[in-house]
């Protein structure tokens, strides 16, 4: 394996283990209410990584385009929140990782989105590894997560049941929808539609965040491709990118203020001292991950790149689940775990090796 090719996958390690992890400061948060200020104080870490890396590239361009790219991502990252509220975490979390990585491949791979199509030495066993990687990821989401006083934290490391999130959701729905009717087959009736409307919403949600994922390096990546008419380091449009997370967050924020604060409240109950310096450190860890993203787009291509990266995480996040924070107990969890991990491994080493 040559130098480039040693540093890409070194990079492709650093991402994977950044972004599983990148969730545990915020683990013991156990209100996030609706994640708008959460995301504030996480693209602040985002932003400042930015920062280091510009002053260390020497002032870069400013790339408005890069920008673009990293508004899509934000706009993504707001859906998680009412995501986990809807349908739980691990649906959700297979749902936008599996469009994350299915964009993001299929842009580079076929030439879609904006981006010149590229070849990779073997297509088949490309093809391949990102199916069992979808496969995979559609295991992970049948692991059955221990239901904790955490239960409520965005965390990619909180492996929360589904069925556990649908249950909580249900006994919500069960006590707003008690006013409808004192029969017991309409109310049963009231609260299955009710159900559907929030899974739907959920699912879809989920769906447009992880195409959001996954073409949020398309713009820089335009640009880099355009031969000698803009930068072709990876790094020059990090700042530009994450300037776009941290700009659209704050947008978010203030137009989130002004409702919450204008529908009859004389406060804003969002701001949550607890949350700033462990969501800051999560968007730190966050924005080293993205950076080693970008690297290894460049040296790899991000038909290797993105396939690779999208499925590591859930590894990385699922052992800390399990040895750090007791979770996914019990024989079938274990079971899943193993298979969906070593599904994943494969999956990775098939990727790398059609490069």
């Amino acid at each position: 394996m040559d130098s480039d090719g040693v540093l890409g996958y070194a990079c492709c390690l650093v991402a994977a283990i950044f972004f599983g992890s990148n969730y545990v400061p915020v683990k013991k948060l156990t209100n996030l209410g609706d994640g708008v200020f959460f995301s504030v104080c996480m693209t602040l870490g985002v932003f400042t990584v930015g920062v280091v890396v510009c002053l260390a590239r020497s002032f870069p361009k400013f790339e408005y385009q890069a920008m673009f790219g990293g508004s899509l991502w934000a706009i993504g990252n707001l859906c998680v929140v009412p995501i986990v509220k809807s349908i739980g975490l691990a649906l959700g979390m297979m749902i936008w990782s599996g469009a994350c990585m299915l964009s993001g491949w299929a842009s580079a791979r076929f030439g879609i989105l904006g981006l010149d199509k590229e070849e990779v030495s073997m297509p088949g066993l490309n093809g391949f590894g990102v199916a069992l990687a979808c496969l995979a990821l559609y295991v992970a989401s049948k692991i059955d997560g221990t239901t904790n006083s955490n239960s409520n934290s965005s965390s990619s490391s909180n492996s929360n049941s589904t069925s556990g999130m649908r249950r909580i959701d249900v006994d919500e729905e069960r006590e707003d929808n008690a006013f409808l009717n004192n029969n017991n087959d309409d109310e049963d009736e009231a609260l299955r539609n009710a159900s559907n409307k929030k899974q739907t919403f959920g699912i879809t949600l989920s769906l447009l965040s992880g195409v959001l994922y996954g073409v949020n390096f398309n713009p820089a990546e335009n640009l880099r491709l355009q031969s000698g008419a803009h930068s072709d380091d990876a790094l020059d449009y990090v700042f530009s990118q994450f300037c776009g997370i941290f700009g659209t967050t704050l947008v978010a924020f203030a137009l989130h203020y002004l409702h919450v604060v204008r529908k009859a409240t004389d406060r804003y109950p969002e701001l949550r001292q607890e949350t700033i310096v462990p969501a800051f450190i999560s968007g730190v860890m966050w924005g080293i991950a993205q950076t080693s993203w970008f690297v290894a787009n460049r040296v790899l291509s991000m038909s290797i790149s993105f396939p690779i990266i999208s499925t590591l995480p859930s590894v990385v996040a699922a052992l800390i689940g399990y040895f750090y924070f007791h979770e996914m107990r019990g024989e079938k969890n274990v079971r899943l775990l193993l298979s969906s991990g070593a599904m994943r491994l494969v999956s990775v080493v098939c990727i790398a090796n059609s490069r």
